[in-house]
């Protein structure tokens, strides 16, 4: 009957038993899905280099939208907003 137990217990239990086999492999899943979350935005990342790099219309509307810059001879008009009357 103890050898039973001592068996049981190694089995279910001990370090390699059922408990951390399945403890495991579910953390290794998680970080799999990490992994490939973090391969996605390295993607994103290494095109939006690219773009930087090599395409000028892509620099043109980065400086548009987060710098406010305008092109040579264009007219920007600016409206108040009904809030500041």
């Amino acid at each position: 009957m103890l050898l039973v137990i001592i068996i049981f217990f190694f089995t279910i239990i001990g370090q390699r038993g059922i408990l951390r086999i399945h403890r495991l492999t579910k953390e290794r899943n998680q970080i799999k899905v990490f992994n490939e979350k973090i391969r996605e935005e390295n993607l994103d990342i290494q095109e939006e280099i690219s773009s930087l790099k090599n395409d000028r219309s892509y620099i043109e509307k980065i400086a548009r939208q987060e710098l406010g810059l305008v092109k040579e001879d264009e007219i920007v008009y600016q409206f108040r907003s009904s809030e500041n009357e």
